[in-house]
């Protein structure tokens, strides 16, 4: 099994490693990077929060939650 962790402007460089299982940790209003549709099929989780620790006083600042940190281990479990 090959780990790795990059940038999105460095996704492109792993469209052919074989990749199986993706995660993103992305901003709430930041599209999907546009690399994922050279990839091949492939399990995806993404994850969309602001890089902040508790949730700020504007609503569109999301904090990581519970939620967040359940689904990024089910994602770790599959893996």
């Amino acid at each position: 099994m090959k780990i790795t962790i990059c940038g999105i402007s460095e996704l492109g460089e792993h469209c052919e490693a074989g990749v199986t299982h993706v995660l993103s940790i992305l901003d709430p209003h930041w599209p999907d990077p546009v690399a994922f549709l050279d990839f091949p099929a492939h399990r995806r989780e993404s994850l969309r929060f602001n890089d902040v620790i508790t949730p700020g006083p504007r609503p569109e600042i999301v904090a990581p939650d519970e939620g967040h940190i359940e689904r990024l281990l089910a994602f770790g479990r599959d893996v």
